[in-house]
């Protein structure tokens, strides 16, 4: 699903649409509110948020999931309780984004939306809410693919990358033969709703050698891990 991300914000409403009357765009604010009074969403995140959260009551156990969204849906604070709900409810969370700036205008995954985008793509696991996150596999690719027949040749090279994640190798490269095109990264955020930090930078041993360093430590774990990725 490609969602709407209409938002409310800055005295506009998510409902401010040629032909609708006051009353009426009342009225679909009103209706927005009720079908996402119980759901793990804040309004402030824009109606992407509403249409995840309700695909995860529409699913089936086991069943699949995939969403173009906002980039900001790995970061904003208005989509912690939704990134939560996504680690708590989902499994095998795959997020792509490209390298910070490269895919937007006519090279975004929704060209006219004028903004950088992500694709979601997950697991659900059962009905019961649980207690227990699970980790995010965050792949950023270098530059953005803009044909159709070059599409299915990089999905198959991210699958292979996030195939071989586990946690003695948490950073993995995405290759196209021999040409790296990205890389992959087994991460667990931190905290609840916390944000998916790495995605969308281009070496994921420095964001994560930066996060360690934001905790008051720096070790050489990253270091190793990058330094030990095998080649393809």
């Amino acid at each position: 699903m490609n969602p709407p991300y209409s938002q409310t914000r800055g005295g506009q409403s998510a409902f401010d649409i040629a032909g609708l009357k006051p009353e009426e765009r009342k009225a679909c604010q009103r209706k927005w509110g009720q079908l996402t009074k119980r759901l793990p969403v804040s309004n402030k995140a824009g109606m992407a948020a509403s249409f995840l959260a309700m695909a995860w009551r529409k699913t089936r156990t086991n069943g699949r999931i995939g969403f173009v969204l906002p980039l900001t849906a790995a970061f904003a604070d208005s989509w912690a309780v939704t990134r939560d709900m996504v680690l708590r409810q989902f499994k095998d969370i795959v997020v792509i984004a490209v390298a910070g700036g490269k895919a937007i205008g006519d090279t975004a995954l929704s060209a006219d939306t004028g903004m950088e985008e992500m694709l979601l793509v997950a697991t659900k696991r059962g009905n019961a809410l649980s207690t227990k996150t699970q980790p995010v596999r965050c792949v950023t690719l270098h530059q953005p693919f803009t044909r159709i027949g070059e599409s299915g040749e990089i999905a198959r090279a991210i699958e292979n990358a996030v195939g071989s994640l586990k946690p003695s190798l948490r950073i993995a490269p995405v290759r196209a033969g021999d040409e790296e095109i990205g890389q992959a990264l087994l991460y667990q955020a931190a905290g609840k709703g916390g944000t998916w930090m790495p995605l969308g930078v281009t070496r994921m041993e420095l964001a994560m050698a930066a996060e360690s360093l934001m905790r008051g430590r720096l070790d050489g774990t990253w270091r190793t891990l990058a330094l030990a990725t095998p080649a393809r």
